[in-house]
């Protein structure tokens, strides 16, 4: 089983949060562990090209290869995340660890990572946003994509949006299967779900026909 921790929120150095903030954050954390323990996650993941995306493999010189899908099985299921020079000696464990953060940002920007870096810098508003809606499936789905950045998965151009690419394909893919288990299981939290799901499509700018 791949555990997913909220190890910093905030991480170091950013503002405070409210209890508030971090009970939903802790929420969508929750519901993004059982998210990747879904087989059936991995199931259509496999079935899936994952393509144009590049994997660092040594953060000290930042030399990349490319990524294949073995990598983003092996990255996921094993919460592999770059070791910043320092904790070269830390094992895997299988635990995706999240260091996240709110920070006012530019009115259409979600957040993101710095390469090298660990956390995860969320746009305060629209976590606001996301908090009075209850969206923790689009919490989730964004701090999955990012998070594959901090595991070393990078865009091939970060300044052009390629909605085909694997780091879009694999956390699209993330929130719509669990998307489908909610409404088959008829679940209390599916109650809107098509709607928080669209609401994720639309935060990332994702066209209808990557839908």
């Amino acid at each position: 089983m791949t555990r997913v921790i909220l190890n910093e929120f905030p991480d170091n150095g950013y503002q405070a949060v409210t209890e508030e903030q971090r009970h939903f954050a802790i929420s969508a954390v929750t519901h993004l562990e059982e998210m990747v323990n879904n087989p059936e996650y991995f199931k259509q993941l496999a079935s899936t090209k994952l393509k144009n995306i590049k994997l660092l493999i040594d953060p000290v010189n930042w030399k990349y290869q490319e990524a294949t899908n073995d990598d983003f099985h092996r990255i996921i299921r094993a919460g592999i995340e770059v070791r910043r020079p320092e904790d070269m000696h830390v094992p895997d464990d299988n635990d995706i660890n999240i260091y996240a953060a709110l920070e006012k940002r530019d009115e259409g920007s979600l957040g993101g990572v710095t390469p090298g870096k660990r956390t995860i810098v969320t746009n305060i508003e629209k976590f606001n946003e996301w908090l009075e809606d209850d969206n923790w499936i689009l919490l989730a789905g964004h701090w999955f994509h990012e998070w594959l950045h901090t595991s070393g998965l990078y865009h091939l151009n970060p300044d052009v949006a390629d909605f085909k690419d694997g780091v879009y394909v694999a956390a699209n893919l993330l929130v719509d299967v669990e998307a489908q288990r909610q409404i088959s299981l008829g679940e209390k939290e599916s109650s809107g779900i098509v709607d928080k799901v669209k609401a994720f499509y639309d935060a990332y700018g994702i066209p209808e026909q990557y839908r």
